[in-house]
C-alpha cells in the first residue's frame, strides 16, 4: 500500500470518529440560526462536514476540535448569508432549544414559563443571543466561544455577564 492510501485511511478513519461526534450538534447549530429550515440546515451541515474534511490536515490534533468545527461552521453561515443578502435569522423561535436536554443545563427553575424565558431571550442582542446559546445549549466554554467568536475570553465574559444580567431583569420583568 502507497503511503498516500495509508495517509487517506488514517485521515478517514480519525475524521470519522470526529464526524459521528459533532454532526447533529452541528446541525442543531446551523439549525435554529437559519430560521429552522430542515433542508437548508442539512444541505449547510454537509458543506460544513465536507469543508471539515477537506482542511482535516491543518486540524493540529493537540487542539480542541469542538472550536476548529464550530468556527468552520460560523464562518460557513457567515459566508451563507453573505450570498443569500440575507440578514441572519433571530432566534425568536426558542421554545424548541428550551425544551431540548442540552438546554436544561441552565438548570431553569421547572416552574417557569418557558414562553417568559423564551421571550427574554429573544430580547437579547444578536451577539449577547448567540453566546449564551454557546454556552448553555451547545456546552462550549469560555475560551471556546472566544475563539469561534475571535474575541479574548475577557470579552467573551463581559458579553456573557451582560446577557446573564439582563436576562434576570427581563425574567424579574416578565415576574417568573
Amino acid at each position: 500500500m502507497t503511503r498516500k492510501k495509508t495517509h487517506m485511511k488514517r485521515k478517514n478513519k480519525n475524521f470519522l470518529k470526529y464526524y459521528n461526534t459533532y454532526f447533529e450538534k452541528i446541525y442543531r447549530y446551523i439549525f435554529f440560526r437559519v430560521g429552522k429550515d430542515r433542508a437548508l440546515a442539512e444541505d449547510l451541515t454537509s458543506e460544513v462536514m465536507i469543508k471539515a474534511y477537506e482542511k482535516f490536515d491543518t486540524f493540529n490534533p493537540e487542539k480542541n476540535f469542538s472550536v476548529w468545527i464550530y468556527r468552520i461552521a460560523h464562518n460557513h453561515l457567515v459566508d451563507h448569508y453573505k450570498k443569500v443578502k440575507v440578514a441572519q435569522v433571530p432566534l425568536d423561535e426558542i421554545e424548541n432549544i428550551l425544551k431540548t436536554d442540552d438546554y436544561m443545563n441552565l438548570k431553569i427553575d421547572t416552574k417557569m414559563d418557558l414562553k417568559k424565558v423564551e421571550t427574554a431571550i429573544a430580547k437579547l442582542p444578536e451577539v449577547q443571543r448567540e453566546i449564551v446559546l454557546m454556552h448553555y445549549m451547545h456546552d462550549l466554554s469560555v475560551k471556546e466561544i472566544a475563539k469561534v467568536q475571535t474575541q479574548s475570553e475577557n470579552n467573551i465574559r463581559v458579553i456573557l455577564s451582560r446577557a446573564v444580567s439582563r436576562l434576570k431583569k427581563q425574567l424579574v420583568f416578565l415576574s417568573i
